[in-house]
């Protein structure tokens, strides 16, 4: 069997496709892996391919003249891949998409795809209230519980907290405008005898433009913004 899976390699910055590819190898050896070839070659690059697995697929632009385009072309795509027998399995990762200018648009968008992907992984048991109300009771039948792989830790005894130390708080992870990160900086000026430490990658250059501007003249703040791998995360925890 061969998986192609949409988005791999260099365009992730979620290490949740990582780790589920990881644990694809070890259930079953001898399945191909490879990434979604897309259609700017030809329909041809999917002859050998017998599942499409989707994360985020959802996602759409925020400008009012692509997401027109970008929906006719996701919908000619699935309905290409169905006629063609590739089975297309949908990751359920959020209630709905984020940062989104058209909800309605969007999300009528999304339950047209939910409904017509041959499986929907959940990650947690609360996901299948919602998604019965987005593609109905009949086709529950389709929807696989999957729990989110294990994040590598190696476990470790932590000395007793450093008195002389200031108390560190961290947050991490993907930098984006509904995560209040903005939030987590006003509480650093509120208590400056705590260090705040904020590591990720922010979602636009834009973005972390605006929060390095939002910090300054904090000491209490340190920034890492840029994509944070496992070691990383590790040493950053370590130092909280």
């Amino acid at each position: 069997m061969k998986i192609a899976i949409n988005p791999y390699g260099s365009t992730i910055l979620n290490e949740y496709i990582n780790l589920m590819i990881e644990s694809f190898r070890m259930a079953y050896p001898d399945t191909e892996i490879c990434e979604d070839p897309g259609f700017k070659k030809n329909y041809a690059a999917y002859k050998d391919i017998d599942v499409l697995w989707l994360n985020w697929y959802e996602n759409l632009p925020s400008n009012p003249k692509q997401i027109i385009k970008a929906i006719i072309f996701k919908v000619i795509k699935l309905l290409i891949l169905k006629r063609k027998k590739v089975k297309i399995i949908a990751t359920f990762h959020n209630r709905q998409p984020h940062e989104v200018k058209f909800r309605r648009l969007n999300l009528l968008f999304y339950k047209w795809y939910l409904c017509k992907a041959d499986n929907i992984i959940i990650l947690c048991e609360g996901s299948r209230d919602i998604l019965r109300n987005y593609i109905g009771a009949k086709n529950m039948h389709k929807v696989i519980l999957a729990l989110h792989p294990a994040y590598h830790c190696t476990p470790r005894i932590y000395p007793p907290a450093d008195k002389k130390k200031p108390f560190s708080i961290l947050f991490f992870g993907l930098l984006r405008p509904y995560k209040n990160v903005e939030m987590i900086i006003e509480l650093a000026k509120e208590h400056p005898d705590i260090l705040f430490n904020i590591a990720g990658q922010p979602i636009t250059e834009e973005y972390g433009a605006y929060i390095h501007e939002i910090s300054k003249g904090s000491e209490n703040i340190n920034l890492s913004l840029r994509y944070q791998s496992q070691e990383d995360i590790d040493h950053l925890i370590e130092q909280s």
